[in-house]
C-alpha cells in the first residue's frame, strides 16, 4: 500500500480491494489483540468489524494534518479504545453491575473537573438499579 490516506478514500467510495488492503494492513494490530484476548474468535470478529466500520466513517476533512502517521495513530488508538470495551463486556470476570458502576464513576470523575461547587442545588442524585435489583446512588454535578 503506497498511499493509506487514498486506499482509505477509495474505501469510503465502496471500493471492496480497497477495504481488503486496509484491514490486511492493520491485520497485525487486530492479531495483537486477539493474543490478548485468549484467542477468541468472536472477539477477532467484532473487532475486524469494528474497524471495517471505523474506516467507512472516518471523516479525512476532520483532520488538521493529514498524512499516514496521523491516520495511522488515529485507527489504532480508536481500535486499542474498541478492544478496551469489548475485553470488559467478554470478559467473564465482571458482571455488568460492576460495569455500569465503573463507568458512571469515571463520568463523575470527568464531570466533576469541569464543577468544583460544594453547593448541592448544583448536584443531581441519580439511583440506578441493577439486574439483581440492587440499588446504587452516584451523584453528578450539574
Amino acid at each position: 500500500m503506497e498511499n493509506l490516506r487514498e486506499t482509505v478514500y477509495d474505501a469510503q467510495k465502496g471500493d471492496k480491494n480497497a477495504l481488503l488492503e486496509v484491514i490486511t494492513f492493520f491485520d497485525p494490530l487486530i492479531k495483537k489483540y486477539f493474543k490478548l484476548m485468549n484467542y477468541d474468535e468472536d472477539f477477532k470478529s467484532e473487532l475486524t468489524i469494528y474497524l471495517m466500520e471505523l474506516i467507512r466513517s472516518i471523516n479525512l476533512s476532520d483532520f488538521r494534518i493529514l498524512n499516514d502517521f496521523t491516520l495511522i495513530n488515529y485507527i489504532r488508538t480508536s481500535v486499542y479504545h474498541e478492544y478496551i470495551f469489548l475485553s470488559l463486556i467478554i470478559s467473564p470476570i465482571y458482571d455488568t453491575s460492576f460495569i455500569v458502576k465503573f463507568l458512571l464513576y469515571k463520568v463523575f470523575q470527568i464531570l466533576h473537573r469541569f464543577n468544583h461547587s460544594t453547593n448541592r442545588d448544583n448536584i443531581f442524585f441519580i439511583n440506578l438499579r441493577f439486574h439483581n435489583n440492587s440499588f446504587s446512588t452516584i451523584c453528578i454535578p450539574h
